[in-house]
């Protein structure tokens, strides 16, 4: 029976991968075919066209002209796309000979989907276990009804900078051609001004947001949950019943600050050295890291501010707009990132939800 052209492309990459022999990729394709058999020279011939050629059907034959989107192009176009998915259209397109116009034609067909890569946050070798720990433990301590997500104080700082995110992709001024308006927008670079936030997300709720009216210290930090975070916390809940928890920024980290959470949260926050220890670079399972502030730069930089008294206006308004509901599911998503979590080992997941 002959070899489909499947089947080919599928023995050209088990020869590709690792550099196996003609040998090897026929037991190979005897393994995962059972009952298919393939001939040492059919694979040998089919290889050899492969590099002469670049294709894996028989040598063309005389008459009409095929299509730049005909069956040989398509074969070639998904075989050079499974040998190698990250490389270019065009590159690909220069290796097939054809047009990346028909080469994108012939993806559309076959329902080739360009994914974009995802920047996760680096891990370093001893981070899997600890992940994995605080993860094990805190859905112990919730299904123990020791701790409650919606009992959780869960807090982070941030810096908004007044020139904030220019998208220029989505900045378009329509005219005429030969009516250029020259249209563009004033960025000072050297005298960016920024302002760094503290928010909270609490009983379906935004708590702050409040500002740093300089360097984020341990004495500053401590300052601020005497004066505004603690008094905020307590108008929504009485502190006893709530658990706190911060990340492990070196103003959090703070011998004072330790000591104070201790006595405002004895045996109830979370933190770098605390009575449930917080993983290290860990923003995937920080709500305000992976929802807040992603959120809230979406929607403050809308109408360009253009003095840091605006900047944080917008903020403060973009907090208040945020629903109860939707506070709600991300504080639900939290148990369940930790599952993920544990199912990941304590890697990356956020890829994969």
């Amino acid at each position: 029976m002959p070899l489909t052209d499947e089947e080919r492309i599928e023995i050209v990459l088990i020869v590709g991968d690792g550099y196996k022999t003609i040998r090897e990729a026929c037991e190979i394709f005897a393994e995962r075919h059972p009952g298919r058999t393939v001939h040492y020279s059919t694979v040998s011939r089919l290889v050899q066209r492969f590099k002469d050629t670049g294709s894996i059907k028989d040598s063309k034959r005389s008459g009409r002209p095929k299509s730049a989107t005909g069956e040989d192009n398509q074969i070639n176009t998904l075989a050079v796309f499974r040998r190698s998915p990250i490389k270019s259209q065009r590159k690909a397109a220069d290796e097939v000979g054809i047009s990346q116009r028909s080469l994108g034609r012939i993806l559309k067909l076959h329902k080739f989907h360009p994914f974009i890569c995802q920047l996760i946050h680096g891990l370093d070798e001893e981070d899997h276990a600890i992940r994995l720990d605080f993860c094990q433990l805190t859905l112990e301590k919730i299904e123990l009804d020791i701790l409650n997500p919606f009992r959780v104080c869960f807090g982070d700082e941030a810096i908004f900078s007044l020139n904030g995110h220019v998208n220029r992709h989505n900045c378009r001024y329509y005219a005429p051609l030969n009516e250029n308006p020259h249209w563009h927008q004033e960025i000072h670079f050297q005298h960016d001004q920024r302002v760094m936030v503290w928010a909270g997300i609490l009983v379906e709720r935004v708590l702050g947001p409040f500002f740093f009216e300089s360097t984020v210290t341990g004495n500053a930090y401590l300052d601020k949950l005497r004066s505004e975070i603690i008094p905020a916390i307590e108008q929504v809940q009485p502190r006893s019943e709530i658990w706190f928890m911060q990340d492990g920024a070196p103003a959090h980290f703070a011998t004072t600050v330790r000591q104070f959470l201790d006595e405002q949260f004895p045996e109830q926050w979370i933190g770098r050295s605390g009575p449930v220890e917080w993983p290290a670079r860990s923003p995937d399972m920080n709500p305000l890291d992976y929802f807040l502030w992603g959120h809230l730069k979406s929607v403050v930089y809308t109408n360009r501010p253009k003095t840091i008294e605006n900047l944080k206006q917008n903020i403060t308004a973009a907090c208040q707009q945020i629903s109860p509901e939707t506070l709600t599911n991300v504080i639900d998503s939290w148990s369940s990132r930790m599952r993920h979590c544990i199912v990941a080992e304590g890697n990356q997941f956020e890829h994969l939800i």
